[in-house]
């Protein structure tokens, strides 16, 4: 009988956390700068509401993976998906730096819709 076990990598397993780390450090930075940004943004402080909504909707990002992948598993594949996640999240950095006091209206409301949007 084969041996089915996989061997385990530690410096996989590190970067695993370093990368949760850093998510996690990105979206509570952004909650300890939060009445810095209220005063300055036209939401004020129902911009924590739509931080909230905002970032409940990046659950579907997981769940998209797993449907797409299963229904397309040549084209759907993890390291594409990692590439295209580290991507996404290296334009939204890169934009966020430059637009994120910048507004748009919509619906007849100021809106940021660049920090939002990132």
């Amino acid at each position: 009988m084969e041996n089915s076990k996989k061997t385990r990598y530690f410096h996989v397993d590190i970067l695993c956390v370093l990368f949760g780390i850093g998510t996690w450090l990105c979206v509570n930075g952004l909650w300890v700068e939060l009445p810095l940004l209220v005063q300055s943004l036209p939401e004020k402080w129902t911009l924590p509401s739509y931080m909230a909504v905002i970032i409940q909707i990046a659950n579907l990002g997981p769940i998209s993976y797993t449907i797409l992948n299963s229904f397309f598993p040549s084209i759907v594949t993890e390291k594409r998906s990692i590439y295209f996640v580290m991507g996404v999240g290296l334009a939204a950095s890169v934009l966020l730096a430059q637009y994120w006091m910048e507004q748009v209206e919509v619906f007849g409301n100021p809106r940021s819709v660049a920090l939002l949007g990132a």
